[in-house]
């Protein structure tokens, strides 16, 4: 856990303010140090969430990590979740409901980072989104009634807080989803808002919602950029539904 926490340390004091902050690669569209501010999170929530449990319990830890890893990343809190499926069993149902509450906590975060270019925006935006967040906790809350978890205990082992080898993955599965967004901004132009919308959101929905808030401030109707966040939101639940599926298995993906 020592040896975790310093590689996390180097990872975030050491490494990050020596990236480059600007756009790199096929049509400026890689940034060095928005890549590795997203690797670090990934460390930091795996990290987190491993403390998380063994202090509070395997339930009420999961679910703590959920809200909060949410509000961060929930991109990062899916595969930490999904990685931890893989290793722990019978702890699906409840590793669900998690990334359920992940995936509602971020439609605030949403309108928190819209409100920051554009208010109006994140004021027109605010009701479907807040529906969306409605539903995703209806559904946690649903499924959390029907586990017993009087049974669930932390595991003697819970293995390392956090593998540079699956942060690095998820770094390389963001940078080909950024470069397939460019590309298909580049094929579809502006009019293709919603297509760009539904693929970028795969990557980053926080810089979707900031370059959807910015086009906002620049003409775009105030409707056609309501439907691309809810448009976004959807595309991002659905891509952490499928990620779900093929990092921690059938019975994850489904539920």
């Amino acid at each position: 856990e020592l040896l975790a926490a310093l590689k996390l340390l180097m990872m975030s004091v050491l490494v990050l303010p020596l990236l480059p902050d600007r756009g790199m690669g096929p049509w400026d569209t890689l940034n060095p140090l928005r890549i590795w501010q997203l690797v670090v999170i990934v460390a930091a929530i795996s990290f987190a969430g491993h403390f998380a449990v063994r202090l509070l319990g395997q339930a009420r830890g999961i679910l703590t990590t959920g809200v909060f890893g949410g509000l961060a990343s929930s991109t990062a809190l899916t595969l930490h979740f999904a990685r931890l499926s893989r290793r722990t069993r019978g702890l699906d149902p409840l590793l669900a409901v998690g990334i359920i509450l992940a995936q509602a906590m971020g439609m605030p975060r949403m309108i928190a980072v819209a409100a920051v270019a554009s208010p109006a925006l994140a004021r027109h935006a605010a009701g479907p989104l807040v529906a969306m967040m409605a539903v995703g906790l209806t559904a946690a809350l649903l499924l959390r009634l029907r586990l017993d978890t009087s049974r669930l205990r932390a595991p003697r082992r819970l293995g390392t807080p956090f593998r540079l080898k699956d942060t690095a993955r998820f770094a390389v599965l963001l940078i080909v989803i950024t470069l397939a967004s460019a590309a298909g901004h580049r094929l579809i132009g502006d009019a293709g808002i919603y297509a760009i919308a539904t693929i970028a959101a795969m990557g980053d929905l926080t810089a979707v919602t900031l370059s959807v808030a910015q086009l906002g401030q620049g003409g775009l109707p105030l409707d056609t950029a309501v439907r691309a966040l809810v448009i976004a939101a959807i595309s991002s639940v659905l891509f952490k539904s499928l990620l779900a599926f093929a990092l921690g298995g059938r019975r994850l993906g489904l539920l």
